[in-house]
Parts: structure tokens; C-alpha cells; sequence
């Protein structure tokens, strides 16, 4: 044995007599990319609806998953993981003069999630544009909004009265009485199209009917909603326009 080798085989056995009693553990996962729970939740807790149209209130689930028609403004909520950097996220379009954004503001920024609100506008021409909701930190998400035209409307009576006949559309009040009615535009394709103050309801005299919702009252109300109201007797023509289209109901106040 030559005295490299016998030098090696020394090394080996003091190497062994340290080493006993000891283990060594590898992990064969691959570690190229980080452990998931180190990675920051990207659209992990992202969603968006609509707040403004009738039907879409704090506690109902109004997805973009319709159209806005064509020149409405409408407020959209979103929910998404917190960064905790503590400034507002911004907001993009992708074609403003399909959609148009406002900047958003906080509701709240609590417990990993921030929740926010802003307004959209549709523009007057039917098409389709990507809202992106951007944190300081990078995290983002976003949602396409469509927007058509209105091509008919129903009109539908929503607080379980009985006033209104939709087979004539015609409304018998009393004195004092209202009705709750809803003006929902569609498309050519039959799909409902969230509407807001794309509806505008108008009475040419409150003599014997007054028009209110809100703080809008009188002879005009823009909103998909509307009370109408019988003042004293008499008979009036309430019009619902809703872009090109307009529908006509006769209310008679006994």
C-alpha cells in the first residue's frame, strides 16, 4: 500500500468514528422555485359585481357576466388579497371609450382583504374592455366588462302588489297608492343588460301621478327603479325610454 493510499484510508476511518451516531437527512425537492406558502397570493381572493343596478344591492351577487347597456354608469365592487401597503390600488381600462373608469375608493382594508369600489361609464357604442385593479405591490386583477344596446325592455311590476297589467300595460291606483316597477332593457340576443340611469322614466304632469326613487322625484326619474304614485284622479301616459327603445304605460288613479 502506498502512502497515498494508505493516507485516504485513514481519512475514511477517522471520518466514521466522528460521524457515528449521526444522520443526514436530504430533501429531494426540487427548491427552484419558492415553497407555495411563501409565495404572495396573486388573485388568490379576487372577485367583482356590479352595485348600482336594481337587484344589485350590498347583500346580492351581480356579476359582469352580462352587459352594461350602452351609456349607463354603474358602480363596480371589488374584492381581492390585501398587499398592506396601505395606498388605494389603481385602476386601468383597456378601451376607455367602450368603458371608462373613476378612481377607486376604499371600503375597507382589513384581515388580508381589500375591498374596493369605483365607478365605470359605458360608452354609446356596443364592444367589450378589460378592467384591471392594480396593487403597489404588483398583485392585480382583472375582469372584462361588455357593453350592448338595447334592441326591447320589459317591464316588470317587483314588490308583490297587483296594480299592474302587463298584458295592456296599464296601472289602476288609488289615491295614495304606488306601484314598484322595473325597466329591464335586453339585447337582440334576449340577455338582460344591467341598466341603471340608462332607464328614464317621465310623466308629462304630477297632477294625478308623481314619478320618485331616491332622491330623484316629479316628472322624470333616470333609474332602472321607479314608484309611480296616484295623487288625485285622473289618467296620464308614464314613458320609459331605454336608448332607441320606448315602451308606453297608461295609469289611471281612481
Amino acid at each position: 500500500m502506498n502512502l497515498r493510499t494508505l493516507a485516504s484510508s485513514l481519512a475514511l476511518v477517522v471520518a466514521s468514528q466522528s460521524l457515528t451516531g449521526c444522520f443526514f437527512l436530504f430533501d429531494r425537492h426540487d427548491y427552484d422555485d419558492p415553497p407555495p406558502s411563501l409565495v404572495p397570493p396573486t388573485e388568490e381572493i379576487s372577485s367583482f359585481r356590479f352595485t348600482a343596478s336594481r337587484g344589485c344591492g350590498p347583500s346580492s351577487q351581480c356579476s359582469p357576466d352580462r352587459p352594461l347597456m350602452a351609456g349607463v354608469r354603474e358602480s363596480l365592487m371589488v374584492t381581492m388579497a390585501d398587499d398592506f401597503s396601505g395606498a388605494a390600488p389603481t385602476v386601468t381600462t383597456s378601451d376607455a371609450s367602450v368603458v371608462s373608469v373613476s378612481v377607486i375608493q376604499t371600503l375597507s382594508a382589513q384581515g388580508g382583504t381589500y375591498r374596493g369600489v369605483f365607478e365605470v361609464r359605458a360608452g354609446e357604442r356596443a364592444g367589450s374592455a378589460e378592467i384591471t385593479v392594480t396593487q403597489s405591490s404588483g398583485q392585480s386583477a382583472t375582469v372584462v366588462v361588455r357593453v350592448d344596446e338595447a334592441a326591447g325592455m320589459d317591464l316588470v311590476e317587483d314588490e308583490g302588489t297587483a296594480h299592474y297589467d302587463r298584458s295592456r300595460d296599464h296601472i289602476t291606483l288609488r289615491v295614495g297608492e304606488r306601484v314598484s316597477m322595473n325597466g329591464q332593457p335586453v339585447n337582440r340576443a334576449g340577455e338582460r343588460l344591467y341598466a341603471n340611469d340608462g332607464v328614464v322614466w317621465t310623466v308629462p304632469d304630477t297632477g294625478s301621478v308623481a314619478l320618485s326613487w331616491g332622491f330623484m322625484r316629479g316628472e322624470r326619474v333616470a333609474d332602472d327603479h321607479v314608484y309611480v304614485e296616484g295623487r288625485a284622479p285622473g289618467t296620464e301616459v308614464v314613458t320609459v325610454r331605454a336608448g332607441v327603445v320606448e315602451r308606453t304605460i297608461i295609469v289611471d288613479v281612481r
